[in-house]
Parts: structure tokens; sequence; C-alpha cells
């Protein structure tokens, strides 16, 4: 198992279907700076849990000017998302970063029973960073996420078993 970490903070969680999985990691991160990869045992600097190995997401800080973009993709799948953030000054030592994303998928496959698409989802969410530096050598970062996904059930296929004969 591997250690997964956004910002120092371990999301590595025990599941039954797999130990170390972190299931708890958004895979829509917005924010994303960087991500740092180190192969293990790497137990002494990220905890029991990063014995093959760790993974770290370190998302992005406030800046000290106003800005902020939007992304926007749709295609003839009907896979749509937008994603958008701001960046917000207060102050001389106080920022604030916001993000947000909202997606849709019908499913690329079709049920031929029903004519219904079937493997698709949507979601939304949202964060926000807060990051105050009073001096050149304090610094300190709070930052929160929502999300909320609904996936549709996945696409599944009965094969035949050919080594079988229908008596």
């Amino acid at each position: 198992n591997a250690a997964t970490l956004v910002d120092g903070i371990d999301l590595t969680s025990e599941a039954v279907s797999n130990a170390g999985g972190s299931t708890l990691i958004n895979p829509r991160l917005v924010d994303v700076q960087r991500i740092e990869v180190v192969k293990g045992p790497q137990s002494a600097l990220y905890g029991r849990s990063a014995f093959a190995g760790a993974i770290q997401y370190v998302t992005k800080d406030p800046t000290d000017t106003l800005g902020g973009d939007i992304f926007v993709n749709a295609n003839s799948q009907e896979e749509k998302e937008i994603r958008g953030s701001i960046n917000v000054p207060i102050g001389d030592t106080l920022g604030m970063l916001v993000n947000g994303y909202g997606w849709d998928n019908r499913g690329v496959y079709k049920n031929l029973a029903t004519d219904d698409y079937i493997g698709g989802g949507n979601g939304a969410g949202a964060s926000v960073t807060f990051k105050w530096e009073p001096t050149d050598t304090l610094g300190i970062k709070w930052r929160t996420e929502y999300s909320r996904d609904k996936l549709d059930v996945a696409a599944q296929a009965l094969l035949n078993d050919r080594n079988t004969s229908a008596d």
C-alpha cells in the first residue's frame, strides 16, 4: 500500500476492497500545483500507510494579485465539464483562493433493451483556501473542500460459457 496525501494530510483509508487504497481522495482536485511521488518504504516520513511509497498532492496557495480562470469542455459524447477559480487578496498578509467545478456525463455504453445510456454520472464541488502570512517566517494555510458525485451503475456484460453444453 502507498500513502496518499493532500498538503501533508494523509487521506489513505483502510477499505475492505483495497487496503490503503485512499478511497477518500477527490479525483477532481481543481487546484493542484504539483504531485510528488516517492518510492517506498517511506513509513518514517509519511506514516505506516507509506510502506510502498507515497503520493502527495500539493494544492495552490492564494497569491497577492486579483485574478481567475475558467475552463469549459463539451463534446459529441455529451460530456460536459466546467471548472473555475478566483484569487482574491484580502489585505497585505491574507489571501483567498476559491475553486469550483461541475460535470455531467451520459455514459458511453447503450443498453440495447431500454435504449438508455449507462455508466455516466454527474457532480459538483468547490474548495476555498486561505493563507495568512503575517511575517516572513510564519504562514498559516487553511483549506476546505466539498464534493458531491453521483455515478450511475457501471456497464456490465453477461458472457456465455462456451465450455458447457445445453441439455
